[in-house]
């Protein structure tokens, strides 16, 4: 037994890892708080910027809208092309039916194997034409759409897709997923806002086109055009979709010296959580007499 204060030996480990524990949990918390500070000091307040988007003159964007009507002029469809037309329209009602289940999902690669079918059979008949009714359908889809957006300004996109609104049904059926798509990925404001040239969605909906016909996904277009195609990819891809996106900066870079192309590509790696990646494309600008605030900024933030 013990005698007044006196601990046993079986106490007095007890006691001496009860303080081990405490200095051990003291220890990783200073370690813990330490690596904060050290992290927040690091990192100096800097800021990621914005993705650099490509600029649009208002010229080239009409001479665009001027090709596209010239391309669609006169075009009427005959019996082959309304075929599908109509399996188009099909798969676009399918694929944005509320609540698909296994049946729709059946339905909508039933659709897709039919409509690519059909379109390369017309592209492989006649590849021009097969590209005209392309801008024709665009047109169609485009004018919906902005009617859409128009309406938005004082409604609410969400509020009239969630009412059926026949707008809204008509874009559907002209362009599908696209509306979906476009305010998942932000491309599309609540407020009918569309955040990229006017062209976009014809541009969108004729690559979209060209790839059910196995045709190269920006034949035909004008450098305008090309360059709106890159800049969404650039922009409004998936994160994850990390060398498709740095794919497109290059070929923006190419088509537009001014685009900020080492921005654009640290960007794209640190929303991939490429950190370091992106430190050294920072630290390659700056090498090569860069030297504002924008890549200083981004710099710090990554703490390198």
């Amino acid at each position: 037994m013990s005698q007044g204060n006196e601990k046993t030996p079986i106490e007095g480990s007890r006691a001496r890892i009860g303080a081990s524990r405490s200095a051990l949990l003291i220890a990783l918390l200073a370690a813990v708080v330490g690596g904060v500070v050290y992290l927040l000091a690091s990192r100096g307040g800097g800021r990621a910027p914005d993705m650099p988007r490509a600029s649009f003159g208002e010229d080239e964007l009409k001479a665009s809208a001027r090709g596209l009507a010239e391309r669609a002029e006169g075009f009427e469809p005959d019996d082959d092309e309304r075929r599908l037309i109509d399996l188009l329209e099909r798969l676009n009602l399918a694929e944005t039916r509320r609540e698909p289940g296994p049946e729709t999902l059946k339905e909508v690669r039933g659709l897709v194997g039919a409509v690519t079918e059909e379109a390369r059979s017309l592209a492989g008949a006649d590849r021009a034409r097969y590209l005209s009714m392309g801008a024709h359908l665009a047109i169609r889809f485009e004018r919906a759409l902005l009617e859409l957006l128009e309406a938005a300004r004082g409604e609410g996109l969400a509020a009239l897709i969630e009412a059926s609104a026949p707008r809204a049904s008509e874009a559907r059926r002209l362009g599908g997923a696209f509306l979906a798509e476009a305010m998942d990925r932000g491309l599309i404001e609540d407020d009918g806002r569309l955040r990229g040239p006017s062209i976009l969605p014809q541009v969108l909906f004729r690559v979209r086109w060209r790839g059910f016909a196995g045709v190269g996904l920006q034949e035909g277009l004008l450098p305008v055009e090309r360059r709106a195609y890159m800049d969404f990819v650039a922009a409004f891809s998936r994160e994850g979709s990390v060398e498709v996106r740095l794919q497109a900066v290059e070929e923006l870079s190419s088509l537009d010296p001014s685009y900020d192309a080492a921005i654009a590509r640290a960007v794209v790696l640190h929303e991939a959580g490429k950190d370091w990646d992106a430190h050294i494309e920072l630290e390659a600008a700056i090498e090569a007499g860069r030297d504002d605030d924008v890549v200083r900024d981004f710099a710090r933030l990554l703490g390198r």
